[in-house]
């Protein structure tokens, strides 16, 4: 995979998906307008260092992906539940090391990457570190920036409260959204 030549007028600082998700990169990164997929149920986006960054800035790129769980499919959570003994992680968190394959692949990048992913009940956020062939990346580095762009991805509140009938759960509204 090649990356479209990246200009000034396609850097977003900030983007709303229509999952209700809003993702806000760090200071002197951006999400690339030509490189985001938005629908009601996922959401994709590639973060770069802005062209006009006024600091250093670390190289490569990561790509995040957040997807809408379906609360009828208890897989979501399996592959978070099967993480072992990986410490310094919260309880809904996975840290792994990542070999790209071919089509995953982006020129002058590593073959290995790095990926977080945290599931909750509603979301599944995936981001994944790729590094460029001259830069060298610890476990630990990767797993803090990964883990300083999660926290920029904000959701939308649940303000449903589920009660339980005769004939199965129902969504009621609240009068009052949660503080």
């Amino acid at each position: 995979m090649v990356t479209p030549n990246y200009k000034q007028s396609d850097q977003l600082r900030s983007v709303n998906f229509k999952s209700g998700v809003t993702i806000t990169p760090p200071k002197d990164y951006c999400l690339d307008r030509k490189l985001l997929v938005n629908t009601k149920e996922a959401g994709f986006g590639m973060v770069l260092p802005c062209l006009d960054a006024s600091a250093d800035v670390e190289v490569g790129l990561i790509t995040v992906t957040v997807v809408a769980n379906d609360p009828k499919i208890a897989t979501q959570k399996n592959w978070i539940s099967s993480r072992g003994n990986q410490r310094n992680l919260l309880r809904d968190q996975r840290f792994r090391a990542v070999k790209h394959g071919p089509l995953e692949q982006i020129v002058g990048m590593q073959e290995d990457g790095w990926q977080l992913v945290e599931s909750n009940k509603r979301y599944t956020n995936i981001l994944t570190l790729y590094v460029p062939n001259y830069e060298k990346v610890t476990e630990k580095t990767a797993l803090t920036r990964l883990r300083g762009l999660l926290k920029s991805i904000k959701q939308e509140p649940d303000n449903t409260v589920i009660i339980e009938t005769e004939n199965g759960p129902v969504m009621r509204p609240r009068a009052r959204p949660f503080s």
